[in-house]
């Protein structure tokens, strides 16, 4: 996915796990998230709760490879605004993320 984003201008920050996901963007207050839902230490359903406590205005998209309705209901009710299924095409992400982003700076 990183490949994705080398012709776009924006900073991205990776984490390894859930852990990592919380404490970055406690430190650097991100536009958007994208968060992978299996993940080690912290799955990205306990990432999305912690960090929505502290950043509900924050967009956060989930990635995953599974879409089955428990696991979607599961990434909603931890705060998610948005499941994308894995693999997805670069078109279709950057909509997705244009969309969040709009939507972000107009409630700010």
């Amino acid at each position: 996915m990183k490949i994705y984003f080398q012709e776009i201008d924006v900073k991205l920050c990776h984490a390894a796990n859930g852990l990592e996901a919380v404490a970055q963007v406690q430190a650097e207050k991100p536009d958007i998230i994208l968060m992978d839902l299996i993940m080690p230490e912290m799955d990205g359903f306990e990432a999305t709760l912690a960090i929505k406590a502290q950043h509900p205005a924050i967009p956060l998209l989930a990635l995953t490879a599974h879409s089955f309705p428990r696991e979607r209901h599961q990434a909603y009710k931890a705060g998610c605004d948005e499941i994308i299924t894995k693999p997805i095409r670069k078109d279709i992400l950057f909509l997705i993320l244009k969309r969040h982003l709009a939507v972000n700076a107009e409630s700010k």
